[in-house]
């Protein structure tokens, strides 16, 4: 049991909820009770050689954690300081971790998040802030981003999706064109081939007719035309 009384403590300038406790160099935390002239400190130990330890002149420091972008992180991540003083403090809403009651020294301070880190030394010789820069939220902007990207192909694989769809339409239609004017082009070969074989039929009926003409007025030119006489020939004179 120790005593504590009100003049120390505002010698320092200090409250009873601001001094830190330590056995064999590990903080402790005591029962305090309030007495007349101060506080009695009861610290509880086993039979052997301790070494308690009372300070007065403690420090608080408050660490803001930003994440990869430069913005503070939500509450909930756990920051750890090792040093003279080993603590683990979550942060608040601000992104801020509060540590009392530290004691002067080195410090290491680091927060740790599933494939995130962040880490620095801290020397603490007074109270006041410091600025931790992390890659919190580093691998969720990138998933985001991944997930964006992936709707994005989503959206020009529907796309392409629907103009393959369209292209097949209309290749179909053109198919089913194409055998439309197949079955035309047969009909009007076929068509052409009976006209041409009418036409050398009729070719072949107008040679003809024509050859027949031809032969007939010539014979009867033959037969119509008066005997020519040699030159110097007279007819005979007429019969009495």
């Amino acid at each position: 049991m120790i005593f504590l009384p009100d003049e120390l403590l505002d010698a320092y300038n200090m409250t009873v909820d601001d001094l830190l406790f330590t056995v064999d160099g590990a903080e402790v935390t005591p029962t305090i009770v309030g007495v007349p002239g101060g506080y009695v400190v009861t610290l509880t130990y086993y039979h052997s050689s301790h070494v308690m330890a009372v300070y007065y002149a403690t420090y608080r420091i408050a660490v803001t954690v930003l994440d990869h972008a430069g913005r503070p992180v939500v509450a909930g991540i756990i920051v750890n300081l090792v040093g003279p003083v080993t603590r683990s403090v979550s942060t608040n809403a601000s992104g801020i971790a509060l540590f009392t009651r530290l004691i002067a020294g080195n410090y290491a301070v680091s927060a740790l998040e599933p494939g995130t880190a962040g880490n620095t030394s801290l020397t603490v010789t007074s109270s006041g802030g410091l600025v931790l820069r992390t890659t919190i939220g580093g691998l969720q902007a990138q998933y985001e981003e991944l997930e964006t990207q992936y709707q994005r192909l989503q959206e020009a694989y529907q796309q392409l999706q629907t103009t393959y769809q369209g292209l097949l339409t209309e290749q179909q239609s053109l198919e089913n064109t194409y055998q439309q004017l197949q079955t035309e082009h047969q009909e009007l070969q076929k068509e052409y081939g009976d006209l041409r074989m009418l036409f050398v039929a009729y070719a072949g009926t107008s040679i003809a007719v024509v050859a027949a003409l031809g032969f007939l007025l010539l014979r009867r030119r033959r037969h119509g035309q008066p005997k020519q006489t040699k030159e110097g020939d007279y007819p005979p004179p007429p019969t009495p």
